[in-house]
Parts: C-alpha cells; sequence; structure tokens
C-alpha cells in the first residue's frame, strides 16, 4: 500500500518495473513502513516470445527480484525517472510517539536516487 512505481531500463537492454516503499500490514497501527524495493522483469510483457527458465522459478515463469533498500523507510512519497535515475523525495517513516501519536514522523533521508544499472542509492 501507498507504494510507487514506476518503469526504468534495467541496464541489460531490458525494462524492469520498480515498486518501492510503502506500509507492510494491514491495521494503521500495526504497520510498518518499508525501505523494500522490488523489480519485474518487464521482457514477459514486451516480448512474451522469449520467455525463458528463471533461476527462481520454473521454465517460461518471470518472477519478483529483490533490488537494493532504500536508505530511508518511506511511504506517500513522490518519485520521477530522470535519464533513467529514479528520485524519490519526502514521505512518511512512521508514527509519532505519546502525545504525537496522530503526527507521522517524516522519512530521515529526504531525497535519494537509484541507478538501475549499479543497484545503488545515492542520498541527495
Amino acid at each position: 500500500m501507498m507504494h510507487q512505481a514506476c518503469l526504468v531500463a534495467d541496464g541489460n537492454g531490458g525494462t524492469m518495473l520498480l515498486v518501492m516503499g510503502g506500509k507492510e500490514g494491514n491495521l494503521t497501527s500495526n504497520c510498518a513502513h518499508s525501505d523494500t524495493v522490488i523489480a519485474f522483469d518487464m521482457k514477459c510483457i514486451f516480448e512474451p516470445w522469449l520467455k525463458t527458465a528463471d533461476a527462481d522459478g520454473p521454465e517460461g515463469s518471470f518472477n519478483w527480484k529483490s533490488k537494493a533498500k532504500m536508505n530511508s523507510a518511506r511511504a506517500n512519497f513522490a518519485s520521477m525517472v530522470l535519464d533513467n535515475f529514479v528520485y524519490v523525495f519526502g514521505g512518511i517513516k512512521g508514527r509519532g510517539e505519546g502525545e504525537n501519536a496522530h503526527m507521522p514522523t517524516l522519512a530521515t533521508v529526504l531525497a535519494e536516487k537509484y541507478d538501475p544499472a549499479t543497484n545503488e542509492w545515492t542520498e541527495l
């Protein structure tokens, strides 16, 4: 929930769908904000005749792959792709404490950039 997704070149001539951050759990009071990034190889969508065996699944399957985690867990954030770099901005990393439990806690790293070719995040 409340994740961001985008399409980028994977560095090997293909395209991948990246899904980043969001919330994990089913209750507002019992959910964790995520720094997780997963990718789906779009080859099966753009070139279905090229399906090959995947190391993690049966022949002809395409699976989600874990990528480098963001430097800060976040949900409700902005993202954009520019020159095949993914930029993420702002977001909420959790609930406040005590009297401020109703106030969100902001992501500690305000902006960062992901390079799909190197699978690395850089704080901006």
